[in-house]
Protein backbone atom coordinates (compact mmCIF):
# COMPACT_ATOMS: atom_id res chain seq x y z
CA UNK A 1 0.00 0.00 0.00
CA UNK A 2 2.75 2.44 0.97
CA UNK A 3 4.72 1.58 -2.17
CA UNK A 4 1.71 2.35 -4.42
CA UNK A 5 1.10 5.62 -2.59
CA UNK A 6 4.77 6.62 -2.98
CA UNK A 7 4.70 5.87 -6.71
CA UNK A 8 1.49 7.87 -7.18
CA UNK A 9 2.97 10.83 -5.28
CA UNK A 10 6.20 10.72 -7.31
CA UNK A 11 4.28 10.63 -10.59
CA UNK A 12 2.08 13.56 -9.58
CA UNK A 13 5.16 15.62 -8.65
CA UNK A 14 6.78 14.85 -12.02
CA UNK A 15 3.61 15.83 -13.87
CA UNK A 16 3.43 19.12 -11.95
CA UNK A 17 6.93 20.17 -12.98
CA UNK A 18 6.27 20.35 -16.69
CA UNK A 19 5.81 22.81 -19.49
CA UNK A 20 2.48 23.67 -21.09
CA UNK A 21 2.36 25.15 -24.58
CA UNK A 22 -0.36 27.74 -25.07
CA UNK A 23 -1.33 30.09 -27.86
CA UNK A 24 -2.59 33.63 -27.66
CA UNK A 25 -5.12 34.77 -30.20
CA UNK A 26 -6.67 38.19 -30.61
CA UNK A 27 -10.45 38.28 -30.23
CA UNK A 28 -12.03 41.67 -30.94
CA UNK A 29 -14.75 43.06 -28.74
CA UNK A 30 -18.28 42.61 -30.02
CA UNK A 31 -18.66 46.26 -31.00
CA UNK A 32 -15.35 47.21 -32.62
CA UNK A 33 -15.60 50.56 -34.35
CA UNK A 34 -14.62 50.39 -38.03
CA UNK A 35 -12.59 53.15 -39.66
CA UNK A 36 -14.78 55.06 -42.12
CA UNK A 37 -12.07 55.84 -44.69
CA UNK A 38 -9.27 53.30 -44.33
CA UNK A 39 -7.06 54.99 -46.94
CA UNK A 40 -3.86 53.40 -48.26
CA UNK A 41 -2.55 50.10 -46.96
CA UNK A 42 -0.40 49.90 -43.87
CA UNK A 43 2.57 47.53 -43.67
CA UNK A 44 3.16 45.63 -40.45
CA UNK A 45 6.89 45.56 -39.80
CA UNK A 46 8.91 43.54 -37.31
CA UNK A 47 8.16 43.46 -33.62
CA UNK A 48 11.25 43.04 -31.42
CA UNK A 49 11.22 41.03 -28.22
CA UNK A 50 13.29 42.92 -25.63
CA UNK A 51 12.20 40.88 -22.63
CA UNK A 52 14.89 39.15 -20.63
CA UNK A 53 13.13 35.79 -20.97
CA UNK A 54 13.29 33.09 -23.64
CA UNK A 55 11.52 34.06 -26.85
CA UNK A 56 8.54 31.78 -26.21
CA UNK A 57 8.29 32.07 -22.39
CA UNK A 58 4.99 33.45 -21.06
CA UNK A 59 4.96 32.70 -17.36
CA UNK A 60 4.22 30.02 -14.80
CA UNK A 61 1.54 28.37 -12.77
CA UNK A 62 2.76 28.84 -9.21
CA UNK A 63 2.07 27.20 -5.88
CA UNK A 64 1.02 28.98 -2.70
CA UNK A 65 4.60 30.00 -1.88
CA UNK A 66 5.37 31.32 -5.38
CA UNK A 67 7.16 28.15 -6.42
CA UNK A 68 6.72 27.37 -10.15
CA UNK A 69 4.69 24.21 -10.75
CA UNK A 70 4.38 24.46 -14.54
CA UNK A 71 5.93 26.74 -17.12
CA UNK A 72 3.69 28.39 -19.70
CA UNK A 73 5.31 28.71 -23.10
CA UNK A 74 3.94 29.99 -26.38
CA UNK A 75 3.73 27.74 -29.40
CA UNK A 76 5.82 30.30 -31.36
CA UNK A 77 7.99 33.33 -30.45
CA UNK A 78 6.17 36.07 -28.54
CA UNK A 79 7.20 38.75 -31.06
CA UNK A 80 5.43 36.81 -33.83
CA UNK A 81 2.31 36.39 -31.70
CA UNK A 82 2.15 40.10 -30.89
CA UNK A 83 2.65 41.00 -34.56
CA UNK A 84 -0.16 38.64 -35.60
CA UNK A 85 -2.50 39.95 -32.89
CA UNK A 86 -1.74 43.54 -33.89
CA UNK A 87 -2.50 42.73 -37.54
CA UNK A 88 -5.77 41.04 -36.61
CA UNK A 89 -6.79 44.03 -34.48
CA UNK A 90 -6.16 46.45 -37.34
CA UNK A 91 -8.09 44.25 -39.80
CA UNK A 92 -11.01 44.05 -37.36
CA UNK A 93 -11.14 47.85 -37.42
CA UNK A 94 -11.14 48.02 -41.22
CA UNK A 95 -7.51 49.11 -41.74
CA UNK A 96 -6.02 47.96 -45.05
CA UNK A 97 -2.89 45.87 -44.49
CA UNK A 98 -0.61 45.27 -47.43
CA UNK A 99 2.97 44.55 -48.40
CA UNK A 100 3.62 47.95 -50.01
CA UNK A 101 1.88 50.25 -47.58
CA UNK A 102 2.88 53.89 -47.38
CA UNK A 103 3.10 53.67 -43.59
CA UNK A 104 4.80 50.95 -41.59
CA UNK A 105 3.99 49.94 -38.02
CA UNK A 106 6.65 48.28 -35.89
CA UNK A 107 6.84 47.59 -32.18
CA UNK A 108 8.88 46.46 -29.21
CA UNK A 109 7.70 43.91 -26.65
CA UNK A 110 9.14 45.01 -23.33
CA UNK A 111 6.87 43.01 -21.03
CA UNK A 112 4.45 40.16 -21.61
CA UNK A 113 4.00 37.55 -18.93
CA UNK A 114 1.33 35.74 -17.00
CA UNK A 115 1.27 34.02 -13.65
CA UNK A 116 -1.43 31.90 -12.07
CA UNK A 117 -1.43 31.00 -8.41
CA UNK A 118 -3.06 27.83 -7.13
Amino acid sequence: MFKKLSIALALSLLAACSTTNVGLKYAPQAAVKKVANAGPAVTIGDFLDQREDASNWLGAIRGGYGNPLKNLEADRPVAEMVKAAFSEALRARGINIGEAGRNQITGVVKRLDCNQYV
